[in-house]
């Protein structure tokens, strides 16, 4: 007399209804195949958080508005544009823009480069604003190293530095 237990039953039932074979790493294939997919995702996440936060940071430096460059400042903030001075904590940045922004317009940032690992988040790219010196105006058109950490739910900018473009 045939005896089915559980077990063999389960095993029938799963060949009948079509069941594949088990999936098995084969030689030289990558341990984190799948992984790849989830550095993916959190880059494409981290980058609209972060792409929200730059988009704040471009309104409120176009506007000049101070009071609302603040919430996007870390503690660790370095701030240092082209024109060569810097800025090494959020007081002293804010002062230091209060000066600053009157003089510029036409603001823009073009993100050229991304990367994040955690809670920092890296970007490149490139900035172009008018600023007006005295009388006169003149274009800057420069590369712009941003990075910038995450504070519970938001990003803000830990570093800001401009270089010239040749």
């Amino acid at each position: 007399m045939l005896r089915i237990t559980c077990r063999f039953a389960a095993t029938l039932v799963a060949l009948a209804a079509g069941a594949g074979p088990l999936q098995a790493q084969l030689p030289g294939e990558s341990v984190t195949k799948g992984i790849a997919s989830l550095r993916g995702e959190f880059l494409a996440v981290t980058y609209e958080e972060v792409q929200a936060t730059l988009l704040d940071w471009a309104l409120a430096v176009e506007r000049g508005d101070t009071a609302k460059i603040r919430p996007l400042l870390s503690q660790e903030t370095w701030f240092s544009p082209v024109e060569g001075w810097r800025a090494l904590d959020p007081e002293e940045t804010l002062v230091k823009l209060a000066e600053w922004l009157p003089t510029v317009s036409a603001y823009g940032f073009t993100v050229n480069d991304f990367d994040a690992s955690s809670s920092l988040a890296y970007v490149l790219g490139s900035v172009h604003y008018q600023r007006r010196v005295g009388d006169e105006g003149k274009v800057v058109r420069a590369e712009v190293a941003l990075v910038l950490a995450r504070r519970g739910d938001r990003w803000q900018v830990r570093s800001y530095l401009e270089r010239p473009i040749p």
